[in-house]
């Protein structure tokens, strides 16, 4: 409850649209593979994809191929749940990686693939990552 009314997924939504929207912006949106809301961006258009759907591997690996395609040359991609609680994030993550020729970052929790066209983006990565 929160001043008296219920917290429902519904007003929860309504209320991180409302958010954005009030400042002329754009919610974020989630997707599951059947969405059309998917087919809205051309290839090589987005800046950043953040993964945190199914946790199996089959999902992950799924998921990291196609929004590949989506995201601009010096785009990034990453994700969460990077931990042996998940092994088959973990799996899909480094599979990934090393079919594309792509480093894994990770800090926490949290997984990104750099390529060399992102490196320029990640310095402040770098100053995280130093920790794990």
């Amino acid at each position: 409850m929160k001043d008296g009314k219920a917290v429902t997924l519904q007003n929860t939504r309504e209320q991180f649209n409302k958010y954005f929207l009030d400042r002329g912006q754009t919610p974020p949106q989630t997707f599951k593979e059947t969405s059309p809301l998917k087919r809205r961006w051309d290839h090589s258009q987005l800046d950043i994809v953040y993964i945190d759907g199914g946790h199996d591997y089959k999902s992950v690996a799924l998921d990291i191929e196609y929004w590949l395609s989506f995201l601009k040359p010096d785009g990034i991609i990453c994700g969460d749940d990077f931990t042996l609680e998940f092994t088959g994030v973990m799996r899909a993550v480094l599979d990934s990686a090393e079919k594309h020729g792509f480093k894994v970052r990770r800090y926490l929790r949290m997984w990104l693939l750099e390529t060399n066209l992102n490196r320029n983006k990640l310095k402040s990565w770098e100053e995280l990552n130093y920790k794990t």
